[in-house]
């Protein structure tokens, strides 16, 4: 498999967005150098989903965000994404144990049995997607069956080296996720 990581970095601060990269990649960056793998903020790879190929000493998702010890995972996903992104076995890795927060881009039916029925209820209180909008046109009407969760999700590093998110903690986001069957990003934890 051929996918890319990009690590951004200001002073000792990083941002890994992790591509398609199966644990096997990792693997051989950490060889090189573990401090590749140091970083505030992940976008985790392959969406959350199956990435375990590839390593001889990797195995676990574990191994992958220990490495990484970040503080906000973010997952790329898509309501109607045909492979049940994202896995569990994934974000419990993710999380850390809590350690880390954990946010998904879009609601899909493994967090609620019924996501379009919280589709204008997310629109309005997730992050940058109001109309215009990829899923939404100019007067708000639906163009896909797409919900946001935390919508788009923005990470950055201050001058001082210091990482900001949007959605943060306590947001908006924060009190949709109490309308939500059972989110996985809260599950994980379990």
């Amino acid at each position: 498999m051929l996918s890319a990581v990009l690590r951004i970095t200001r002073g000792d601060s990083a941002v890994l967005i992790g591509g398609d990269a199966p644990l096997g990649s990792w693997e051989r960056l950490d060889g090189r150098n573990p401090e590749l793998l140091r970083a505030e903020a992940i976008r985790v790879p392959h969406h959350c989903g199956h990435a375990t190929e590839g390593g001889t000493e990797w195995t676990e998702y574990e191994q992958l965000y220990t490495a990484v010890n970040a503080k906000l995972s973010v997952v790329s996903v898509g309501t109607n994404n045909g492979y049940e992104h994202p896995q569990t076995e994934h974000l419990v890795a993710a999380r850390r144990g809590g350690q880390c927060r954990l946010i998904c881009t879009q609601l899909t039916p493994r967090c609620h049995h019924n996501p379009p029925e919280l589709r204008e209820a997310m629109k309005d209180q997730a992050t940058m997607v109001e109309p215009p909008y990829r899923h939404w046109d100019e007067d708000g009407k639906p163009r896909s069956t797409e919900v946001p969760c935390a919508g788009s999700v923005v990470a950055w590093i201050d001058a001082g080296g210091k990482l900001h998110h949007e959605p943060s903690a306590g947001s908006e986001h924060s009190k949709l996720l109490l309308r939500v069957d059972g989110p996985l990003c809260q599950q994980a934890l379990d």
